[in-house]
């Protein structure tokens, strides 16, 4: 009787052992895929997949996802933002992630910051960069790659504008469009356009809104384009022929006139 229950004892046992051996081959990471919802580079997909420091053969059930998320980012200078990362049981984890559009860039005193909507700095290079979007404001630009590159309400309207034109459309045409973004006035932001016409958005509220309505005006008003303000103010644009930016440059604070 004794005998049995032992036999029975290390037959439960060894039943265990082989469920958790199986178990740690079946379900061990054996893929890593990477996969970006907006743009196409196979170096930059090798990159996130090198960045989620997984090694094959570990419990795809300890993956912790945010980790792996924080991994990604860091390991590509935040040129990439992870959506989510998904365990494809028994052995795959994918990452879905998106390219970081570099749209603009500030000055800071370790050189010039380049960053995406999401206002994270992704590079920065001692000669200002061509072809981005230029940004002036009141605050101090941070230097290093990772971080944001403003805080405070300034921040917060600078993210607004851009969200509003990566929504507007291709990059390129973001960039070829829009000269500089300046944010050193009180309770407006001006807009400098390429063909030459400048965009007054007045008030701090909405503003993305305003400026799909001002981008909407520019491109069905082909007389609005190289001289003169489109006035966004409430839910109306205006135009004016006089050049409000260059007058309002005139009664800048010397304290602010830098760039």
């Amino acid at each position: 009787m004794r005998n049995r229950k032992l036999i029975i004892m290390f037959s439960l046992l060894a039943a265990l052992v082989l469920i958790v051996v199986l178990t740690s081959v079946i379900f061990s990471v054996q893929h890593i895929d990477a996969y970006c919802y907006n743009y196409d580079d196979t170096e930059l997909e090798q990159q996130v997949v090198a960045g989620t420091g997984l090694k094959k053969g570990r419990s795809i059930f300890v993956v912790n996802e945010v980790r792996v998320a924080a991994a990604v980012e860091q390991n590509t200078n935040y040129r990439v933002k992870v959506i989510n990362i998904e365990r494809k049981f028994p052995n795959r984890v994918v990452v879905n992630y998106v390219y970081v559009t570099p749209y603009a860039y500030m000055q800071s005193d370790g050189g010039y910051c380049s960053f995406g909507s999401d206002l994270r700095v992704t590079a920065v290079a001692d000669a200002e960069p061509e072809n981005l979007i230029k940004v002036l404001a009141n605050g101090k630009a941070t230097g290093g790659i990772g971080s944001t590159v403003l805080d405070g309400d300034e921040a917060h309207v600078l993210e607004e504008v851009l969200v509003a034109y990566a929504r507007i459309g291709y990059y390129n045409d973001i960039v070829e469009v829009i000269e500089r973004i300046d944010l050193r006035f009180e309770n407006k932001v001006f807009i400098k356009t390429r063909a030459g016409v400048a965009i007054e958005v007045q008030g701090m509220q909405d503003i993305l809104s305003k400026v799909r309505l001002a981008m909407t005006a520019y491109v069905q008003k082909a007389d609005w384009r190289t001289t003169g303000t489109i006035i966004v103010s409430g839910g109306k644009a205006s135009y004016s022929q006089l050049d409000r930016y260059a007058a309002a440059l005139e009664n800048l604070p010397t304290a602010r006139q830098y760039s």
